[in-house]
């Protein structure tokens, strides 16, 4: 969930980019960008991590225009993020 759900704030069509964001990470990855694959986390970890932490691009097929693309769409802040 973007940002601004998970704070309770109203929120408009950036939740989409943030959405379309996490798909092509996990098209790319085979995972979410907040959580390793099978890692067993709580939902309150998850929330830390999507508020908190920077996206991680550990996964060996990401290349420059992928983490560009997606970094831009996983920004926290709505004005900095791309289609917003």
């Amino acid at each position: 969930m973007a940002p601004e759900i998970l704070k309770q704030e109203p929120y408009r069509t950036s939740v989409d980019w943030w959405a379309l964001g996490c798909s092509i990470y996990e098209m790319v990855a085979g995972r979410l960008p907040f959580r390793d694959h099978k890692e067993k986390v709580t939902k309150e970890e998850i929330i830390r991590r999507t508020l908190e932490d920077e996206c991680k691009f550990e996964h060996k097929t990401f290349d420059a225009p992928s983490k560009d693309i997606i970094n831009l769409f996983l920004k926290k802040n709505v004005e900095d993020r791309l289609g917003c």
